[in-house]
């Protein structure tokens, strides 16, 4: 039967049990992307029509299963981390001239301190020499902190949060982070009534430490080490994301800052992730001992819970987001005061001699305190504004409100584009997180949600986009998620936009020919009709890099192109000039751009698709046949998924070849006999 949800991984492809090597050009055979979600039964995928072809030889190709929710190893590629170094704390005399330098605000000199003992040994692998957590946190302050970059002219200060920037990226990129103890030194203190007993307790408790071991560094007496400190401030880590993503739509010159720093902590999430992932293999592991699982634990259980993280992630500058995430420290995104220096009124000389007499003789009319000079400023104030006046006077405020006009027209008509909510960047952020959020649920769903309740989450909030945002996502430029990921998510979204509820869990050609491709939205909505379009042009384009679409395409060509009409017969374009009738031609380009694209696809990969069906399958040519993978659990009578098949040479059960690794030289070799699983004599 097949696997049910929350079962242990399906079992991995195995060699088939032959006499014959794999030979000519050595192809590597494609293996099925399997994958498993937690509560919710497989079932296999519809059966489609089985062909032949002449000499008895059966040729199953229709179409290919991409199985949804991979198990975690195949989730997303491991990144290779590079060799780490040993990790040691700065020796006593380099630890006090550092915090006494940080003290006395030097920061950029304790900084480039930190940083040569850092490099020293680097080429040699020798042992690293890192500040403890409390100077780490303080330096992750100044990379944010306003009066270190956008509150403040002063040189010195800017070049002090570039230091801190640099050094903590060379940090993360040459160490560990649970070597470093990054938990302890970006850990947020959930409020700033926090007791200094506490303070001190996580103190004692540093790993990093100076090597004087009857002592261990204390806090820093700097207000950015407690009181204005980051970690003090924020409530914890998801409303800093908040208010970084608001940054990217409402103030964009913290946003400078805030990218710098989000892109830092992705970075060291990922890698602290990994490593733990690594270590698994070795050791049991609890993820909660993570940074992000340190994250999420603030969170809390609960699907209302859990989309506050979300809320973060998709951060809009609107009026409800930027009330759920405000500003860090208090009036964060004004800028620097200008410093107007007011001449002093300049003091006439008194020289007798040369006849210069100061302001002896001036008119006392002239004085500012005088009754004419009082009289002659009232009548100017209230006398009739003529138009030069008015011009004089109103001048400004008419600029103003002319500007502030412009700027609210031009909002309005660009909350359909990609700047509208933060710019490529933002997004390039927001998808690196939902890469390492799925990482997450993964390998410890206990933590947060299995990966198909992480998708309907990010459904929620994704679906209602705008079309240009939304296209990123299923569309990117730069793919952050697997293949079968990306497909997962595109059903996903798919399900509110047709109105079905029904996942099939199992994204094959046929489930995309009669489920997905050949339909329209459920409504009239333009937009809606488009992210159809591109959902179905990311699908089909999932199944193309897995290696699923092979042999005769007549019959996707006509579900894609049927959809494509269906699609454009909903959506009405009259012509009329509306008052969104850019949005219009945009959207009514959306929809052209991607009927083209697939069908270039189609054009693209329908030679190779012909020629990759030879892949004979050898063992039968009867035409009734029993089908019983042992491998990846399909089964069932004369079933024809599409994938390349081949029979048991004992008890005539058919099996999939590439759950089997048979590759299409082996199959084709003469001397070629397969012996399934359960007929294979025990040793």
């Amino acid at each position: 039967m097949p696997p049910k949800r929350g079962s242990r991984p399906l079992a991995e492809t195995q060699p088939a049990d032959t006499k014959h090597s794999i030979s000519k050009n050595n192809t590597t055979p494609r293996k099925p992307l399997q994958s498993i979600s937690n509560n919710q039964q497989r079932t296999a995928p519809p059966p489609a029509k089985k062909r032949k072809s002449n000499g008895g030889i059966e040729i199953h190709v229709d179409e290919a299963p991409l199985n949804m929710f991979p198990t975690p190893p195949a989730s997303q590629p491991a990144v290779k981390p590079r060799v780490e170094r040993t990790v040691r704390g700065l020796p006593r005399y380099m630890l006090d001239v550092t915090a006494i330098s940080l003290e006395e605000g030097l920061y950029s000199q304790a900084i480039a301190l930190q940083s040569r003992l850092l490099e020293t040994g680097l080429e040699t692998n020798a042992v690293s020499r890192v500040p403890p957590p409390q100077h780490l946190a303080l330096e992750s302050t100044l990379t944010v902190h306003p009066t270190f970059n956008t509150k403040t002219i002063k040189s010195e200060n800017k070049a002090a949060s570039n230091d801190a920037v640099r050094y903590l990226r060379q940090l993360s990129r040459t160490t560990n982070p649970e070597d470093v103890d990054l938990k302890n030194a970006f850990h947020f203190t959930k409020g700033r009534a926090q007791s200094e007993r506490s303070k001190r307790s996580r103190t004692r408790n540093s790993d990093v430490a100076s090597d004087d071991e009857g002592e261990r560094p204390g806090q820093i007496r700097s207000k950015y080490a407690e009181a204005q400190s980051l970690w003090n401030n924020a409530e914890d880590f998801w409303a800093v994301v908040g208010w970084a993503f608001n940054c990217s739509v409402k103030h964009k010159a913290r946003w400078e800052r805030w990218k710098v720093w989000l892109d830092q902590m992705l970075d060291v999430l990922q890698k602290d992730l990994e490593a733990h992932v690594a270590s698994k293999e070795k050791q049991d592991v609890d993820f909660s001992e993570t940074m992000l699982g340190q994250y999420l634990s603030t969170i809390g259980h609960g699907r209302n819970n859990q989309r506050k993280i979300m809320r973060a992630v998709m951060a809009d500058g609107s009026k409800t987001s930027m009330n759920m995430f405000p500003e860090i420290w208090r009036a964060e995104p004004k800028p620097p005061k200008k410093q107007k220096e007011e001449p002093a009124a300049k003091r006439q000389k008194l020289d007798i001699d040369n006849s210069q007499y100061g302001d002896y003789f001036d008119s006392d009319s002239d004085a500012p305190g005088s009754e004419e000079g009082k009289i002659r400023r009232s009548r100017s104030a209230t006398a009739p504004l003529t138009k030069s006046r008015k011009s004089e006077v109103g001048s400004g405020d008419e600029e103003d409100a002319e500007d502030s006009e412009d700027e609210l027209s031009e909002q309005q008509s660009s909350g359909h584009t990609i700047e509208a909510f933060g710019g490529q960047e933002s997004i390039r952020l927001r998808q690196r997180f939902l890469t390492v959020l799925t990482r997450f649920a993964s390998v410890a769903p206990a933590l947060l949600v299995d990966a198909s309740e992480l998708f309907s989450i990010f459904t929620e909030f994704i679906r209602p986009l705008s079309l240009p945002v939304f296209q990123q996502f299923v569309l990117p430029i730069k793919p952050f998620l697997a293949s079968n990921l990306q497909a997962t998510f595109n059903e996903m979204l798919f399900q509110p936009l047709l109105g079905t509820n029904t996942p099939s869990y199992f994204i094959t050609r046929h489930v995309l020919e009669t489920t997905y491709a050949p339909h329209a939205a459920m409504n009239t909505n333009a937009s809606d009709n488009a992210k159809v379009s591109l959902l179905t042009e990311s699908l089909l384009r999932s199944l193309w890099k897995s290696g699923l679409l092979v042999g005769d395409l007549t019959s996707l060509r006509a579900a894609i192109e049927t959809g494509v009409k269906a699609r454009s017969d909903k959506v009405s374009f009259d012509g009329r000039k509306k008052k969104n009738a850019k949005v219009d031609h945009d959207i009514k380009s959306v929809l052209e751009c991607s009927a083209q694209r697939m069908k270039v696809l189609l054009d693209l990969i329908e030679p190779q698709s012909t020629k990759s069906a030879q892949l004979l399958t050898i063992g039968s040519s009867q035409s009734d046949f029993e089908f019983d993978c042992t491998v990846c659990g399909a089964q069932g009578r004369n079933l024809n998924d599409g994938a390349p098949q081949v029979a048991c040479g004992v008890c005539d059960v058919w099996q999939h070849t590439m759950c089997h690794g048979i590759t299409p030289e082996l199959a084709s070799a003469e001397d070629f006999d397969f012996v399934c699983d359960k007929c294979k004599m025990p040793t």
